[in-house]
């Protein structure tokens, strides 16, 4: 770079001031070209909300080309940033603007898209009756009977839940889960 493009061009008015110590007190603005002024003014009055949809990326030569020199601050180190496509664009969920809610339900009242802690998103819902022999029930109210019929007896129903992670578990159906819906 020659020595004239690292200097601010200033008028020779101007620099007979500088030269005489008259304009010791001035500042930089006043030194700027009248067009350079103009378009600080402009970008000030233009100042405003800057959305995504209007952003285009630019290559990292084009960045080391836009960039702009002060006088006083070496220019900022130019940063390309990807813009992701709209079709592609994720929306924003606001918190509590979404209309969902904790809420305790039954386990047989869950449904296929609630969220349950240490499960995750639920992906399958799905109802088995629970057995258990003659014997065995009338041991756990009767010990002493020693019963030993094997006969299979419906005692309540299991909700076995699958989330999308493959995480898994089972409730009783009369038990109150806690659900994200």
């Amino acid at each position: 770079m020659s020595d004239e493009g690292k200097f601010l061009p200033i008028s020779d008015a101007m620099a007979r001031d500088l030269d005489n110590g008259k304009a010791d007190n001035r500042a930089l603005d006043d030194f700027l070209p009248d067009s350079v002024l103009q378009s600080m003014k402009d970008a000030q009055d233009a100042q405003g909300t800057v959305h995504a949809e209007d952003l285009v990326p630019i290559s990292k030569a084009e960045a080391a080309r836009r960039t702009m020199f002060d006088g006083e601050h070496l220019p900022a180190a130019p940063a390309t940033r990807r813009v992701i496509p709209a079709p592609y664009r994720r929306d924003r969920v606001i918190g509590g603007k979404h209309g969902k809610k904790w809420n305790e339900v039954r386990a047989n009242q869950i449904l296929k898209g609630d969220i349950i802690p240490d499960v995750g998103l639920v992906t399958e819902v799905e109802g088995t009756v629970r057995y258990e022999t003659r014997g065995e029930i009338l041991n756990s109210t009767a010990p002493y009977l020693c019963s030993t019929d094997d006969t299979l007896v419906a005692v309540g129903t299991d909700i076995h839940v699958t989330g999308a992670g493959g995480n898994e578990m089972t409730f009783d159906s009369k038990t109150n889960v806690r659900v994200f819906r």
